[in-house]
């Protein structure tokens, strides 16, 4: 790749600030104009063009009031726009607030609000953004739901461009128009636990603590609805997307990413240190500066200064962090960009980079070198945008390995006869089937993974539902060091917990069920005894009804529901059992809207990808989008492998195999949802799919059960692995058989 680094950094920010621009937005979103007037108010960095494109697309007369940052304004025709100081409000922005909170008033049951929404002592104290927004709302007129309440009873609608970590309503611009969780006591503990005394009359004011902000269930927020026309995720999407135009594998570290800049960078530099060459690390969230210092620069420039700091002049590796109002923290620059000779020439201009973050003063170190990134005000924000190129790719075979297989990036092809044409995908198979083998707590040594290496494993899998990183980057090492001994490739798959529903803990590690008796399934974390446990997942009561059926421990134990309520299920036991820690919940035919990737498979992909596995297992996929949504995360030259565990995933096969790298079938949990006698139809089914399209195919569960504890598999055991084989398999997987079970080496061919 011939393209200047920092162009291609730059290319990455623009493509995420024009996914949040109102005009590309926000017009989707728009409700249908109502029978009475439209009023559109609104405060933030972004109001003033949210309102030029509300005006640009609605059918009808509007009126309104918007107050955004001096600087900010841009023409509009009927709406007003006022602007005042950010994040310190002045006697502009107070008196534009009044007028906003009287508009709201005066609207009746046929007319729209439309509220459009995208700092001080806590700015310095290196607060998280829900904490100063905790203060804010009880200092405000109009925020912490007091607008949505004055707008009352008309239509509300509020349409915002998130610019905080998680998405959350109740943070977006302080949440002027959603139920208030937060109350006067905990705005005065932020401030006492940053030791925040002044001024007196903020202080005064909040002791007093006179109304509260409307709550969960004030009728008057009862019929709000809350849009959120763009986010951070979706501007990293869009990096990630010009990132692979220009031959980059782009890796999101996550869009919620908080805490001190300069630790933030450090966690960032380590994983820039490790990655695979050609790479781009993407990030968002809100990064804190806790200022000790008298120098000048926000929390951006602060990040990337420590991020140089810690790379030390490593080579090939450029960065920017700038945040996506054009303003970090409160300094004229978006942020900064670093380079593997930033501190040399730093160095050379008389610059100690060590110091100038000591002081603070970021904004002084990059002014000197010219490396200050400059957009003006970009009229949108979509919080902190963070971006590592890890060298260039160079060229990039067209071919990956997976589990044994070369792989071509060639689609396949087969006319009327079956046979490949000139442009099929090719599929080099060996004479035998491959296995992948688990490595756990009984095969964490190299000699036991030596072993098992010579008497035939292909593949070894991490399983992220157990496992400390540490742990996995341990036996990931051990792998790599047989694969150098032996001078033969080894693959590496890192198999993701995904939406796995778990029940929590137990007071002695387990407990007993009795046929016919009385178990509560409650939302919490307490530890459970044999009458009940905690469940931390409150999406699933909203599922249940009675008469549902619910399975733990891989349907070992059955429970039918007898009562509900949004919290917990009054169960009966139907198939007694000794239920221990964390075992898996199923709901049989049950969909729930849960995230094929979860928080905690990001964090555990971001760490997997830094070690440099091959393979990339996805969980409980149950559609396409499952898929589509991984592929934004994982870089091309690492497979994702689609495991197929839910029933739902039948019904759209051969698109998830169209769009998956390989496809595991997964029968364990499949297996509980499926009665037993459809789970070999099934396995049969995504066999010839798989091979159809020229996938990979894993049959993974229950491959070897008995050889946890026996020295030879059952017959039952025996036929079953060859049966797989004889289909067309693959490969073959082990889970328990390799991880915690007695064989640990065996000649499994």
């Amino acid at each position: 790749m011939s393209e200047d680094p920092r162009i291609i950094l730059r290319r990455l920010l623009d493509a995420a600030l024009a996914s949040a621009r109102p005009a590309r937005c926000l017009p989707p979103h728009l409700p249908e104009p109502p029978a009475g007037r439209t009023v559109v108010v609104g405060a933030g960095k972004a109001a003033a063009t949210m309102a030029q494109a509300v005006e640009d697309h609605w059918e009808g007369p509007l009126e309104g009031l918007v107050v955004t940052r001096y600087g900010h304004r841009v023409p509009t025709r009927a709406i007003e726009v006022v602007e005042a100081a950010h994040p310190v409000p002045d006697a502009g922005g107070r008196e534009a607030a009044a007028r906003i909170l009287a508009m709201a008033e005066g609207l009746g049951a046929d007319d729209l609000a439309l509220c459009l929404a995208v700092t001080g002592a806590l700015l310095r104290s290196g607060a998280a953004i829900g904490e100063i927004n905790a203060v804010r709302k009880h200092l405000s007129a109009i925020k912490g739901g007091r607008l949505g309440g004055a707008c009352h009873p008309a239509r509300l609608v509020s349409l915002l461009i998130s610019d905080v970590p998680g998405d959350d309503p109740a943070v977006i611009g302080s949440g002027p128009t959603v139920p208030d969780p937060t109350t006067f006591a905990d705005a005065l503990a932020v401030l006492r636990k940053y030791g925040i005394d002044e001024p007196a009359a903020v202080i005064r004011h909040l002791e007093q603590g006179r109304e509260e902000t409307p709550e969960e269930g004030d009728p008057r927020l009862a019929g709000a609805e809350t849009l959120i026309v763009a986010t951070p995720a979706m501007a990293l999407a869009a990096a990630a997307d010009v990132a692979r135009e220009a031959g980059y594998a782009p890796i999101i570290l996550g869009d919620a990413l908080e805490g001190e800049a300069r630790d933030l960078a450090g966690v960032h530099a380590a994983l820039a240190r490790d990655a695979a060459p050609g790479t781009i690390l993407l990030s968002g969230g809100e990064a804190t500066v806790t200022v000790t210092g008298e120098g000048r620069g926000g929390p951006n420039a602060e990040y990337a200064l420590a991020l140089a700091l810690a790379l030390d002049g490593a080579p090939g590796i450029f960065a920017t962090a700038c945040d996506t109002d054009g303003i970090d923290g409160t300094e004229d620059n978006a942020g900064a960009v670093v380079a593997p000779d930033t501190l040399a020439r730093g160095r050379a201009s008389g610059e100690d980079a060590a110091a100038r973050l000591a002081a603070n003063d970021a904004y002084g170190f990059f002014a000197a070198l010219g490396d200050l990134v400059m957009t003006g005000p970009t009229l949108t924000n979509v919080n902190d945008f963070r971006a590592i190129l890890v060298s260039h790719p160079g060229t990039r075979e067209g071919k990956r390995r997976v589990c044994g297989l070369t792989i071509d990036r060639q689609r396949r092809h087969a006319d009327n006869g079956g046979r490949e044409t000139a442009e099929a995908r090719v599929v080099r198979r060996h004479r035998r089937a491959k296995i992948v083998a688990t490595l756990g707590p009984s095969s964490s040594d190299e000699a036991i993974v030596r072993a098992l290496f010579e008497t035939g494993v292909d593949v070894f899998r991490l399983n992220f539902s157990h496992g400390t990183h540490a742990e996995h980057s341990a036996r990931h090492a051990l792998v790599r060091a047989v694969e150098a001994e032996a001078g033969r490739p080894i693959g590496i798959l890192a198999d993701l917990q995904g939406p796995k529903l778990r029940i929590g803990t137990f007071r002695g590690g387990e407990a007993p069920l009795a046929q016919g008796q009385r178990f509560t399934l409650g939302f919490g974390d307490e530890p459970g005894d044999r009458t009940c446990v905690g469940v931390p997942h409150a999406e699933i009561f909203a599922a249940l009804a009675p008469g549902a059926e619910v399975l733990l421990d891989d349907g070992k134990v059955r429970l039918r529901v007898a009562a509900c309520g949004p919290d917990h299920a009054e169960t009966v036991v139907v198939t007694p059992g000794v239920l221990s820690d964390r075992k898996g919940l199923n709901l049989p035919g049950v969909t729930l809207p849960i995230d094929a990737v979860t928080l905690k498979d990001r964090e555990d992909l971001a760490f997997a990808l830094s070690l440099g596995v091959d393979w990339v297992a996805l969980s409980f996929v149950q559609g396409p989008d499952d898929i589509a949504s991984a592929r934004r995360l994982v870089p091309d030259h690492v497979a994702i492998v689609a495991k197929l565990e839910k029933p739902a995933a039948l019904d759209c096969l051969e698109e998830i195999v169209e769009l998956s790298d390989a496809i595991m079938v997964a029968r364990g949990d499949l297996g509980v949802e499926l009665a037993p006698e459809d789970v070999p139809a099934a396995q049969k089914r995504i066999v010839h799919a798989a091979r159809t399209a020229g996938k990979p195919v894993v049959i993974a569960t229950q491959m070897l059960d008995s050889m946890m504890i026996a020295p030879a598999p059952t017959r039952a055991e025996a036929s079953d692995v060859a049966t797989a084989v004889y289909d067309g398999a693959d490969a073959l997987m082990l889970s328990g058989e390799s991880a915690p079970g007695a064989i640990r080496a065996k000649r499994w061919r």
